[in-house]
């Protein structure tokens, strides 16, 4: 099998003792890689055109010559790597009709919270109540910022790459999961997007970048970076390609992201009908709660995760949990 002469290709380099290092690639040997990472460009030791493929599942031999460049303070010469390539176009997810306990082992839902507090407490329970144990970042360290948790959830997705396969982001003390994982996975596959981001009515916090945004049918048009969901390989290559890594700490997340997305509007999806993700702020009234969960009256949409953005009201969506809480037999 040979490596198609298709230019949006990347592979995720693994060495012992080095962390991660993503390339991207073109057919010909030469890459253009994220910012902040290390330049370098892979030889066959056959001299052969294409990068041949040495297992049926993708994985391959290369050579590697880092120019004499130095890496994390280490100075490189010629190694001996193993390559994992994936086009760049086969994040597109199909759709999803696995059983709970199949959404269970896909989904990794990823929180960062760093004190146990009462609104970390209701997003757990609303977690365990579907079976979900969430991947918590930042527990019992100070809090570096409001940057600090893609720092983090960066670092989460190198250290576990190859592990995590569809990762929903969610902010830690004011965010309730109100479906199981295979209603949230069924969701998201129907976008047909590797990448889904919440999108809310205010553009916070810099509303002069509302000009930049596409027009959308819903008032709900701008990104919100406090709920998310992708594929795992998707968002780690995404995130490096914006060198978020070196993203100040102390500055704002949702502002960065808005950047990084309207450089490139196509890079993901933002959910302007809320089939994903409910915004609260400045939309409390466009929400009722019937026998079924959520409804959005605005776009007819039945969200499954609840976000009480900017401190809006979220009594509703509490009211409603520990109602199901205490009436289910099971989950």
């Amino acid at each position: 099998m040979k490596l198609p002469a298709d230019p949006a290709q990347f592979c995720i380099y693994r060495r012992s003792g080095y962390e991660n290092v993503l390339l991207r690639f073109s057919a010909d040997g030469t890459t253009s890689n994220p910012p902040g990472h290390a330049e370098a460009r892979w030889e066959l030791s056959n001299s052969g055109e294409v990068l041949q493929f040495s297992t049926e599942d993708g994985v391959c031999t290369a050579r590697l010559q880092w120019d004499g460049r130095r890496y994390n303070g280490v100075l490189l010469g010629w190694i001996d790597a193993s390559l994992e390539i994936y086009p760049a176009k086969g994040f597109a997810p199909t759709a999803w009709s696995g059983t709970d306990d199949e959404a269970l082992r896909e989904l990794t839902v990823v929180t960062v919270a760093d004190k146990f507090t009462p609104g970390f407490a209701r997003l757990w329970d609303s977690c365990r109540h579907w079976n979900i144990t969430p991947l918590v970042l930042g527990f019992g360290s100070e809090f570096g910022g409001m940057t600090s948790k893609v720092h983090l959830l960066y670092r989460a997705l190198v250290a576990l790459a190859g592990s995590l396969k569809t990762v929903m982001f969610l902010d830690g003390f004011d965010t309730l999961v109100t479906a199981p994982a295979s209603a949230i996975l069924r969701t998201f596959r129907d976008f047909g997007r590797p990448l889904i981001f919440s999108a809310e009515r205010n553009c916070f916090p810099e509303p002069d970048r509302s000009e930049r945004y596409p027009p959308v049918p819903t008032p709900y048009r701008f990104l919100n970076s406090g709920t998310f969901i992708g594929n795992a390989r998707y968002l780690l290559w995404l995130l490096a390609r914006w060198d978020a890594a070196a993203w100040p700490a102390d500055a704002s997340d949702q502002l960065l992201l808005t950047d990084a997305f309207l450089a490139n509007t196509s890079a993901l999806a933002l959910d302007y009908e809320c089939r994903l993700f409910q915004c609260m702020h400045s939309a409390e009234g466009d929400v009722e709660v019937d026998e079924n969960g959520f409804r959005n009256l605005v776009t007819g949409t039945r969200p499954l995760i609840v976000h009480a953005n900017g401190s809006s009201d979220m009594s509703k969506a509490v009211e409603w949990f520990d109602r199901v809480t205490k009436t289910a037999v099971c989950c």
